[in-house]
């Protein structure tokens, strides 16, 4: 037998139910999907995950995927010091993305019988998104790390990682 559809009431009842529980989410932790599953009382499916997404943007909470070994287990919430690099890791996502679309663009321009009106379009787009590059290249983070003074005087750098 098929699953019943979602209703939008449904969907509602899951982003209040996962809204009304978000503040209980401590900064820096990691929370697994099957937890945040059992915890919220909603299947983190697709769609529950992007219902779960959405409520924590809205509430202006960052959080990151778990890195590479661990992708698509779960997430850790954003703090202090981790904030700067979900930024930096969207910022550079949105760049290897404008970089795809202007390639994308350069591809379709060597196609023949294309309409003019769609070849100055896509020009248009491509000049865009070049300047975009150009303006905004991604340079490697200058960060001022704290120091921590020694018992001798001597100043040494806090390594975070």
């Amino acid at each position: 037998m098929k699953e019943k559809q979602k209703s939008i009431a449904n969907a509602s009842a899951e982003y209040s139910r996962i809204h009304s529980l978000l503040e209980v989410l401590i900064d820096g932790e990691t929370y697994l999907w099957h937890e945040l599953e059992a915890f919220f009382d909603v299947k983190m499916d697709t769609r529950g995950r992007a219902i779960f997404r959405r409520v924590v943007l809205n509430a202006g909470r960052l959080y990151s995927p778990l890195a590479h070994p661990s992708r698509g287990l779960g997430i850790v919430m954003g703090e202090g010091n981790t904030v700067a690099d979900i930024v930096e890791d969207k910022q550079r996502r949105v760049h290897n993305a404008t970089k795809r679309v202007v390639g994308t663009i350069n591809s379709a321009l060597n196609y023949s019988g294309v309409p003019a009106n769609d070849v100055k379009y896509m020009r248009q787009l491509r000049s865009q998104n070049q300047l975009l590059l150009n303006n905004y290249r991604l340079k490697p983070l200058k960060r001022v790390m704290p120091n921590i003074r020694l018992s001798d005087g001597m100043d040494m750098p806090i390594n975070d990682s």
